[in-house]
């Protein structure tokens, strides 16, 4: 039986600027963690002056678009924040005197959580009821995203960092981010938008920078596990010069406004019903294993940065601790259970087989 006494947080043994506990990110020096210290670069930021000059660059491209007929691209999960940021990009018209097509494109991969489709099709409905200048694309990877999971992150053939969670979103963000821009070339645009949240940053901050773009994204250490022909679906320059901007990283982004502002469009709003299941899956394997879990730096980072209030971080963070200590709640229903399920896998048989990786490179 694993043990689950850490799974209770306690408020005096939380950064006093931010969430994270120090029995597990100590040690805090003042009260205060090493993010907040300015040690770390975890939840990297942009200055006021960086925010202000990629405001502008966002309006001068999209008045441009508008001028030269180039629709708008916007990666749609079906979440609050990509659905938020649909809204955001109309009012950003209006705010500009403008007119523009908005493409959404989904990507389809079978993690997805259940909410997500639901959702998708009530927001198809309410666009047309708005008469909103908005289309909406869906594809699918051409080869077995399970497999792909399975390959590099269930069995730890490929290790970057021992919090496995940003293994997983990393190297499928590179992958789900490249799909949407393709398809969105294919479409006849070259801007495309993604709703990160300012917490969502330890990839890129306020775009993807030009330098990235003009390189190939398939990882080579990924060589040995993948099918060559899956390099197809990863970004290449050759497929034309494009600008992909993450405007909830400059522009004022709040998370209760978020969540109540895009329930205009869509049924479930809460991120623990609309997340990828995968996720879910490593972020409870992260925290059995190493004491860290993505969603206590997510919370930490808004917290800090003024986008979510602690009271609000706290009330989240325990409710998800709460949710995964009790194994019928959703969270393991839904999410984790149908997934190991589909491996034939065992949690406890994960843990361990994790933990003894994690001696071995200490």
């Amino acid at each position: 039986m694993i043990d689950q006494s850490f799974l209770k947080i306690k408020r005096k043994e939380l950064c006093k600027n931010c969430l994270k506990p120090e029995k597990y990110y100590g040690p805090f020096k003042d009260g205060l963690c090493s993010t907040c210290r300015g040690e770390d670069i975890w939840g990297q930021t942009l200055t006021e002056s960086e925010k202000n000059e990629l405001s502008k660059l966002t309006d001068e491209l999209l008045i441009n678009a508008s001028k030269k007929g180039i629709p708008i691209a916007i990666g749609l999960s079906g979440g609050k924040d990509s659905t938020y940021l649909v809204k955001r990009i109309i009012q950003k018209f209006d705010e500009l005197g403008i007119q523009n097509k908005i493409i959404c494109i989904t990507v389809r991969i079978p993690t997805e959580s259940k909410n997500l489709v639901p959702n998708i099709n009530n927001f198809k409905k309410i666009v047309k009821e708005l008469n909103l200048p908005v289309e909406f694309y869906e594809i699918r990877p051409s080869f077995d995203m399970y497999k792909f999971y399975l390959d590099i992150i269930l069995t730890d053939k490929i290790i970057i960092d021992i919090q496995r969670t940003y293994d997983t979103c990393n190297l499928c963000s590179d992958l789900l981010e490249s799909l949407v821009i393709k398809k969105a070339i294919e479409l006849g645009s070259n801007l495309i938008f993604f709703g990160l949240s300012p917490d969502e940053s330890n990839r890129f901050i306020g775009k993807i920078p030009d330098e990235k773009l003009s390189h190939n994204w398939f990882p080579e250490i990924l060589n040995d596990v993948l099918d060559p022909k899956v390099k197809d679906d990863f970004y290449s320059p050759k497929w034309g010069t494009v600008k992909v901007l993450f405007p909830f990283h400059y522009w004022d982004y709040d998370e209760n406004a978020a969540r109540n502002e895009s329930k205009q469009y869509i049924k479930e709003s809460d991120p623990f019903k609309t997340n990828c299941s995968m996720v879910f899956l490593n972020m409870v394997l992260d925290l059995y294993t190493v004491g860290k879990m993505g969603y206590i730096e997510s919370y930490s980072h808004l917290v800090r940065t003024g986008a979510m209030s602690k009271s609000d971080g706290i009330t989240y963070l325990n409710t998800f601790l709460s949710l995964i200590k009790n194994r019928q709640s959703f969270i393991w229903t839904e999410h984790i259970n149908p997934i190991l399920e589909k491996f034939n896998l065992s949690f406890e048989d994960l843990v361990d087989k994790r933990k003894k990786i994690i001696d071995s490179i200490s």
